[in-house]
């Protein structure tokens, strides 16, 4: 009588599947296909490094660090790189965080021991002249610019209004400098304490690069001999300035 036998056995775990992607960089398992990006400002202008390559996690995490700290060191210096600089440090976050989830790579590969080790693509991206860009973007990068220095403007003249207003009136109708000096010189103004204080003379220029402005800087000498520079200011009402110069004038 013959019995049957069955043998059965343990299954043993493989590692590196032949169907899987290798890392292009050491030739290890399993990689995974990620796009890297490193920037660098340019003042106007900005040049972007993208390697898109099959990596292991140990080598692509190499190549995400290493372009990241090179973006973060050269990516800032432009008015438009500034705004560019935060979507490649988030692109490359998501990448590190894709070529996390892979186990580490086996122990089979060239990890170390090529001859040109590291990711081709990157080696190529690396020594590849900028590429031109259009006039398109050109002037699309231009407007940016300008776009940016204007509003840049806007913030550092109401900076310097808000430091000057020291008084409650509004503003009133802007003036040249000349204007404001006729309306000074040979005049007679009120204190706040009530009194009265003439102005002989009045050598005023202005701050902005208009010539009509509300805010005058302005060498006074007053009756009493006294000089002293003041800020002006244009008011709906009249002039007004403040100067310690003027007690008692």
């Amino acid at each position: 009588m013959t019995r049957a036998m069955e043998s059965y056995s343990e299954p043993v775990p493989v590692y590196g599947d032949v169907s899987a992607q290798t890392c292009e960089s050491c030739g290890r398992h399993p990689a995974l296909r990620v796009t890297v990006r490193r920037h660098v400002g340019l003042f106007y202008l900005q040049r972007f490094v993208t390697v898109k390559a099959a990596a292991c996690r140990a080598c692509g995490r190499r190549l995400v660090r290493n372009f990241t700290l090179r973006t973060l060191a050269q990516g800032w210096w432009g008015a438009i790189s500034f705004f560019f600089n935060w979507f490649v440090l988030g692109a490359n976050a998501v990448a590190w965080l894709r070529l996390g989830r892979l186990n580490e790579p086996s122990v089979s590969g060239t990890d170390g021991l090529a001859a040109t080790p590291g990711f081709a693509a990157a080696r190529r991206e690396e020594t590849a002249k900028p590429k031109k860009r259009s006039w398109l973007v050109k002037g699309g990068a231009v407007v940016g610019v300008l776009f940016v220095g204007l509003v840049l403007l806007g913030i550092g003249s109401a900076g310097w209004d808000a430091s000057h207003h020291d008084h409650s009136e509004p503003h009133g109708q802007p003036m040249t400098a000349f204007g404001v000096k006729r309306a000074m010189a040979g005049k007679m103004f009120r204190t706040a304490g009530g009194g009265r204080v003439w102005v002989e003379s009045a050598d005023c220029t202005s701050d902005g690069t208009t010539a009509l402005q509300v805010h005058f800087h302005c060498l006074l000498l007053f009756n009493n001999g006294k000089r002293d520079d003041v800020v002006v200011h244009v008011l709906r009402d009249g002039l007004f300035f403040k100067s310690s110069a003027a007690d008692g004038a």
